[in-house]
């Protein structure tokens, strides 16, 4: 992802119930292009299982959420 200006964003992984699986990030960024990688594993560091997921990426100006499959 690219982040346009400097500010707080945060990226978490929901299951489809929509309890929070994992938090990804929650943090402040300066602009620039940030790598992230998931492990496919919940706060615990448990791996979860293959399914549908959906996470959400939150900054100043974005509340954008997507669907992730997970194999």
């Amino acid at each position: 992802m690219t982040v346009e200006n400097t500010g707080h964003i945060s990226l978490d992984v929901f299951d489809l119930n929509g309890k929070l699986v994992k938090t990804l990030l929650n943090d402040n960024f300066e602009p620039g292009t940030q790598n992230v990688r998931w492990d496919a594993t919940n706060e615990s560091g448990k791996k979860i299982p293959s399914g549908i997921y959906f996470y959400q990426l939150k900054t100043k100006d974005i509340n954008q959420v997507q669907k992730l499959i997970l194999y």
